[in-house]
């Protein structure tokens, strides 16, 4: 049955995404976590730690649009990031679910806006905007998960000859301190360049904001970039 423009809420936006979205990701090994708000996860485990997807809708007048991301947790990155903490920050509370890889049809597309959905009225245009959310998955979406599920390529992603200075604005990001996460990348990747990474990074680290440069002392274990190439060094 196709609602009419004032039958939508989104308790009901959310009922039919999941009509049009569940089978199509169960498919694909990914099961629903259920919330009782209109956001929603379908979540997948695998050798690395585990993918999902993230959905959720935009306030709009008069519908409503889906907004949706993509998100990877690496555990051997994480875990390694949380005992890093454990002495360098130790205020920041370990997450089970805290990720290493987050994009969307929007970072990969370039256009950082979630705001880019067709506006849902009825029934149909969730359809429509599901349509839209699968064929990234197939396309983009599904083969970035499980390229990411080597290492070396997410390494040769942030860390490779486009070296990126952040992830902000970037096709995807790291969920946050990337400057630590792409020391630990390179570490896990074995990276012959890693040295050569660390010393890249702490000269981001040593740039202000008007471009000039302060003193950033590299054996002060009290900082995070020091204590974490130290901590890593006791790993060897």
């Amino acid at each position: 049955m196709i609602m009419n423009i004032w039958e939508l809420s989104k308790i009901q936006a959310k009922e039919l995404t999941i009509k049009y979205l569940e089978d199509f990701f169960l498919l694909k090994g990914y099961k629903r976590k259920k919330t009782q708000s209109s956001y929603f996860n379908f979540d997948r485990k695998d050798k690395t730690g585990f993918d999902s997807v993230a959905i959720g809708y935009l306030e709009s007048y008069p519908g409503s649009k889906i907004s949706y991301s993509v998100l990877k947790r690496i555990d051997k990155v994480e875990l390694i990031k949380d005992k890093i903490f454990e002495i360098s920050e130790p205020e920041k509370v370990p997450n089970k679910r805290s990720l290493t890889v987050a994009f969307s049809q929007a970072t990969v597309d370039g256009i950082f806006t979630n705001n880019f959905m067709p506006e849902m009225l009825n029934e149909t245009d969730v359809e429509v905007s599901c349509g839209i959310v699968k064929d990234f998955m197939l396309k983009i979406g599904f083969p970035m998960l499980e390229k990411f599920n080597d290492i070396k390529e997410l390494d040769k992603e942030i860390n490779g000859d486009n070296f990126w200075t952040t992830d902000w604005q970037m096709p995807f990001n790291l969920g946050g301190d990337f400057d630590i996460k792409r020391i630990v990348i390179a570490w896990l990747a074995e990276n012959p360049n890693f040295e050569e990474i660390v010393d890249k990074t702490y000269d981001i680290m040593s740039q202000n904001s008007d471009g000039t440069y302060y003193h950033y002392d590299r054996s002060d274990l009290s900082l995070r970039i020091p204590y974490t190439v130290h901590y890593l060094n006791t790993l060897r």
